[in-house]
Parts: structure tokens; sequence; C-alpha cells
């Protein structure tokens, strides 16, 4: 018999979440087990680990990862917006500039793998082609769009979403940078 794991709080923020926009994940199927909500799929996993594992990553704490990942590949321009207070659609945007398509693909490519292999955290739904100018990473609470300097300039989605307050992000210092 699989292990109940407690993970609660992200399943009822993905029920809830998926629910507020129309649709609810195919492959997961809530049951109720003696500590709460469990999905099959990661109960699963969790077996096959040899015990629980940590689904739940804050949303704030999940956009500044992907915000320092971003950096990781020196994306320019990162930007945090807190949503929570005015937004159902999500709770924290993180926003990006690439310089061209390749470092476009470069930086999703460093959220995404990072995030799967550290955190074992995947995007619900990925938006936009790998030669696009703009590609969406949707996290459920978290929304990353990592776009090119046009497309910023052009939907500049920091006055579309205003009233949400910009979280303070400090890249790291490069090494270069802390030696001088």
């Amino acid at each position: 018999m699989a292990k109940t794991v407690s993970a609660v709080p992200l399943f009822k923020t993905i029920e809830k979440k998926s629910q507020a926009r129309g649709r609810l994940p195919v492959n997961l199927r809530f049951t109720k087990g003696r500590l709460g909500l469990a999905s099959g799929r990661w109960l699963r996993l969790a077996k096959r680990r040899g015990g629980p594992l940590d689904f739940y990553m804050e949303s704030k704490l999940l956009a500044q990862t992907c915000a320092r990942l971003a950096d990781n590949k020196k994306a320019e321009n990162i930007t945090l917006l807190d949503l929570r207070e005015i937004s159902s659609v999500a709770d924290y945007f993180v926003i990006a500039t690439g310089s061209n398509e390749p470092h476009l693909r470069a930086i999703v490519d460093e959220i995404t793998e990072k995030l799967r292999l550290d955190h074992d955290v995947r995007p619900f739904s990925t938006e936009g082609a790998r030669v696009t100018p703009w590609v969406v990473l949707d996290f459920i609470d978290v929304i990353v769009h990592v776009m090119n300097e046009d497309f910023r300039e052009l939907y500049d989605l920091e006055n579309l979403w205003g009233d949400g307050k910009k979280i303070d992000f400090e890249p790291e210092p490069s090494p270069r940078t802390t030696q001088a």
C-alpha cells in the first residue's frame, strides 16, 4: 500500500486555480486519504523513491527561484510582480528579457530543467514555440514570461499589471564584480 503524502496545500491550490481558469489537470486524480487530498501519480513517485516528496514550493520562493535561474543565463531586466491582491490568475509574475531566440531558449531551458531536477517542479503548461519571441511558463501560482525587448516594450506587462506590487530582485553579483 502506498504512503499517503501530506500535500494538501498544493492540491487545494491546483484544484482551486484550475477550476477558476475553467480547467482541471488531466493527470491529477484527487483522492481522499487519511492525511487529506493526494494524487495517484505523485503517490506512485513517493513510493518509488521510498518516502514523501517535497511537493509544495511556496509561490514566492518559486518566483524568486525562477528569477534567479533566469539571471543565471544572463536574462535582462528581471521583474517580479506580486498579484495576490489583485488577480486570481496567478500569485506572481516573473518577467525576463532575452536578447535573441537562442538566448530565450537558454533561459526557458534553464528554468524548466533546474526546477525539474532540483525541486521536482514542472510547468503545468508552456505557451510559445521554441522559435517565438515570447514564451510563457505556467506554474499555476507563478507565471514566467520570457520575451525579447521588442515584445516587452509592445505589451508592457509591468504597466498592464501596474496595480501589483513590485518585488525587489537583486541579481547575484558575478565573481568578477566581487573580486574588484
